[in-house]
């Protein structure tokens, strides 16, 4: 059984959103609706009528692109370094 709303509908999202879809956060709020879509589709267009929630999710993407690009770099330098050291 679903706790609340939110699980439901997030069990509903993970069903139906496939890795082509073009899909709609009407309601970006915070960003967690809009990470989630964003991890399951293609694309996302987020929207909310609060200017701060829309700032709020904009900035929580680009720090999870930023954390996860360098994180990127940090596995590729240690996997040469890896690589260098078994020769």
């Amino acid at each position: 059984m679903y706790q609340n709303a939110i699980e439901l509908s997030h069990e509903y999202i993970e069903r139906t959103v496939c890795a082509g879809d073009i899909v709609i956060d009407a309601t970006a709020g915070n960003g967690n609706d809009t990470f989630l879509l964003a991890g399951l589709s293609k694309k996302v267009y987020a929207f909310d009528i609060s200017k701060e929630a829309i700032n709020n999710t904009a900035t929580a993407m680009i720090l999870f692109i930023l954390l996860n690009f360098f994180n990127s770099i940090y596995l590729y330098v240690n996997a040469l370094l890896v690589n260098k050291r078994q020769r």
